[in-house]
This record gives structure tokens, C-alpha cells and sequence, in this order.
């Protein structure tokens, strides 16, 4: 199923938003749960320890979300321990782990996570502050603030979510030395698949899921080795250095193609 929203025209049309259903299906996967996953393999390299504990936090108010729930479902496919998850109302913990397999068919049924018996009921607040090796929050804002920020356990902090963390709490995050994907880097495989949408759009040829997945990798992949870097080379944070990188690529960029390409 394919529908053309608006059209330019230069001499001939051009669609501008050509959409496919299957390719929305893969961007609602794919824009934060794949990359999370990838972003978080590629940062065991960097911080050279292995990672078995991941705090998924998803609190939409209309339940346990996209974003959190299919990153920790494939998390624990690629051998994480995943020990709490939250909505807006309720949590559960599990310092054994939780299966997320089960816990997303409990949810599917009851629309709550409320007599699930594989993991303990929690208070949603404290969940950030368990102790566990990755922390994802993964639905609102400024949910990391310089109130709660101190208590935060986790070595590695990866934002699933739009400014989760507040900048007053960036400091006090770089001084307890953990280590955060920030959310330019970390969820923008949504926008990375949109752009492929334009690009087959284009092109009048749809690619193949497993292209998608290659394709997503790849620049990732690439894009988190070039923050890495960027923080490394002016000694700043990851998140200023995805800003500058983003930045410095624009800048160069009209540059070398001029105000009128």
C-alpha cells in the first residue's frame, strides 16, 4: 500500500512522501530498538567490559511503549539480563531477570503488568536507581534531573528518549564517570530509516528488510566511532560532541555546495 501525501513539480513530479506500509513496520522496530542494541554492543568495545544488567524504563501513559519494549526485547535476544522495566504506574524487578517474551504476552492480554509472576511489583521512581550496568530511559523528559541524578547506579547511560536528561544533571553524570549515549546519537535511527524511505522513494525500488538492517548498521556504526572520537580529540562530552560533529558536518557542507544547490 503506497500513498502520495504532496508533490513538487520541476519539469516533472515528484512525490515527496511516498510511504510503504512494510517500511513503517520496519521503522517502528527499528528507529530506537535496533540502535540501542547496536549502540550498546559497540559501547562494551569502548568501555571494555561486559555488560549483562539493562534497566529498560518505558513510562507513556498509554502503556509499556515502543521504544523500551522492543529494545529490551532484543536486548535479552542478544544475551542481555534485563532486571527492571517500568511504565508511568507500575514496575517490576527481578535481579534474576525478567523474560520480556512472557511479560509482553502478560501485557498484550491485561493492559498491566499486575499479576505477572515472574518478577517482583516496585515503585516505578525508584527504578532508575537500581543497581544495574546499563540504564534506558525511554519515554519522557527530563526525567534525570540534578535532584536524582547522584543516585544514578548504572555505568552506562543510554537515552532511548527525547532530553531525558536534564543539563544540570550532565555534570554531576560526567563527575560519577558514567558514560552516556545521548539521545541525538542514540534514537536517531528513527529519522536515519525515514531518510531511507526518501532514498527508495526515490529510487522507485523498496529495499529488503535485511538491507535496511545493513544499511542502519553501518551508520551507526559509524556515527558513534565518530562521536567517540570527537569527544576524545577537544575533550568534551559525548552529547557536546555529537552537536558539534552534527554541526561542523552542516557548516561544511553549505560550504561546498553553496546557498543555491
Amino acid at each position: 500500500m503506497i500513498g502520495i501525501a504532496t508533490a513538487q513539480f520541476a519539469g516533472h513530479g515528484m512525490p515527496q512522501v511516498v510511504r510503504v506500509v512494510d517500511t513503517l513496520r520496519q521503522r517502528n522496530r527499528l528507529a530506537f530498538d535496533f540502535m540501542v542494541w547496536n549502540l550498546t554492543q559497540q559501547m562494551m568495545d569502548a568501555v571494555e567490559a561486559r555488560l549483562l544488567l539493562v534497566h529498560c524504563l518505558d513510562n507513556p501513559p498509554s502503556g509499556f511503549g515502543n521504544v523500551g519494549a522492543n529494545a529490551a526485547r532484543l536486548m535479552q535476544s542478544a544475551g542481555y539480563k534485563i532486571v527492571g522495566v517500568s511504565r508511568s504506574v507500575e514496575a517490576l524487578y527481578n535481579s534474576a531477570g525478567i523474560d520480556i517474551a512472557a511479560l509482553w504476552l502478560h501485557y498484550e492480554r491485561n493492559q498491566t503488568f499486575e499479576g505477572y509472576a515472574g518478577a517482583e511489583p516496585t515503585d516505578p521512581a525508584e527504578v532508575p536507581f537500581l543497581d544495574c550496568e546499563i540504564f534506558i530511559p525511554a519515554a519522557v523528559e527530563n526525567q534525570i534531573t540534578s535532584r536524582n541524578a547522584a543516585n544514578l547506579k548504572a555505568r552506562i547511560l543510554c537515552e532511548g528518549a527525547n532530553g531525558p536528561t536534564t543539563a544540570e544533571a550532565d555534570s554531576i553524570l560526567a563527575d560519577k564517570k558514567i558514560f552516556v549515549i545521548p539521545d541525538i546519537l542514540a534514537n536517531s535511527g528513527g529519522v536515519t530509516v525515514s531518510y531511507f524511505e526518501w532514498v527508495q522513494d526515490r529510487q522507485g525500488y523498496f529495499w529488503l528488510e535485511s538491507e535496511v538492517n545493513h544499511q542502519l548498521g553501518s551508520l551507526m556504526r559509524a556515527a558513534f566511532d565518530a562521536v567517540l572520537s570527537y569527544a576524545e580529540t577537544h575533550s568534551v562530552s559525548n552529547r557536546i560532541a555529537a552537536y558539534m560533529l552534527a554541526i561542523d558536518r552542516v557548516a561544511y557542507t553549505l560550504r561546498q555546495r553553496g546557498i543555491y544547490a
